[in-house]
């Protein structure tokens, strides 16, 4: 039996952040659990220009050569910064904290709701685009390992260990999907071989093993998940935002586009042998919500898939 994957020591330099939502029509407050000082509520003119900034980032994101992309990616984690930053200036003195000892900081952002009111999936913030946090005058800290970001849906509390898996190694099921005639073709070979190079090691050492689910239909990986357990799910492909809401942009069986919607992806998802510990999704607009609407990667989280 391979030996069992080795819990890892817990980070030196990690923080917890919430994000309220109240009420419907949802209001919306910032509080750090560790600070013991009431939460702090976020202004109508400050979520009126997270709104601006956040449709003008999708506007320039939809045109690939628009030089527009950078600056407004920039403009919005640097409000992104200053709401979590607030007047204590937390966020920038834990980061100063962290690399004065030469580490990363581990900063969890935590979207909880205080009432039945708003269902988690449409939780305003679920759809700020957390990654391109910035400080003013500063490189993406996500970008250059300085912060090391995780953005949560819910109450439950982090984790102090990773977990032991008693069989050892993870089980990965890997899917890469593109249809005829959506751009630009992915090579499914390229996707395969980064997951495997990324896992190298733990292969190597039988505390990964991956497999490849040839075909990229829906009713292909529900197949395979309803056959063998897996712990992770790895899927590659388009994404798209429609006025229908979020779709993966999968194949049928003729390899023309099938738009998947997040209800019909949950439905294979609970059919599996075992509900996978982990989901990872790598497609544009995922984690994308557009009038109203929650994102998909929100929406699978309310629906019980990590």
């Amino acid at each position: 039996m391979s030996p069992p994957l080795a819990p890892t020591t817990s980070p030196t330099h990690a923080m917890v952040v919430d994000v309220l939502a109240h009420g419907d029509p949802a209001t919306v407050s910032v509080h750090w659990p560790s600070a013991g000082s009431p939460a702090e509520p976020i202004e109508p003119a400050t979520m009126a220009q997270l709104r601006r900034q956040l449709d003008a980032l999708h506007e320039a994101e939809r045109d690939r050569q628009n030089t527009a992309v950078p600056t407004t990616r920039q403009a919005l984690g640097r409000t992104l910064w200053h709401l979590l930053d607030g007047p204590s200036r937390r966020l920038a003195r834990a980061m100063a904290t962290a690399q004065a000892q030469d580490e990363p900081l581990d900063l969890i952002v935590r979207l909880r709701s205080t009432t039945d009111a708003v269902r988690l999936a449409h939780h305003p913030a679920t759809t700020w685009r957390w990654e391109l946090l910035s400080p003013e005058g500063g490189c993406h800290p996500t970008a250059d390992g300085r912060l090391r970001l995780a953005v949560q849906l819910g109450d439950a509390e982090p984790a102090q260990a990773p977990r032991v898996l008693e069989y050892g190694g993870l089980r990965i099921v890997f899917m890469a999907y593109s249809p005829r005639g959506v751009e630009p073709l992915l090579d499914y070979e390229a996707e395969e071989d980064r997951i495997l190079q990324a896992l190298e090691r733990p292969i190597r050492e039988h505390r990964a093993q991956v497999e490849v689910v040839e075909y990229g239909t829906l009713a292909e990986l529900e197949e395979r998940l309803r056959g063998a357990p897996a712990d992770v799910v790895h899927l590659t492909g388009h994404g798209r935002l429609t006025p229908e809401g979020p779709r993966l942009v999968m194949e049928d069986e003729l390899g023309q586009p099938d738009f998947v919607s997040p209800e019909q992806l949950l439905r294979a998802l609970r059919r599996a042998a075992k509900k996978p510990d982990l989901v990872v999704i790598s497609s544009c607009h995922s984690a994308e919500g557009r009038d109203g609407m929650p994102s998909l990667a929100a929406t699978l989280v309310d629906g019980g898939i990590p």
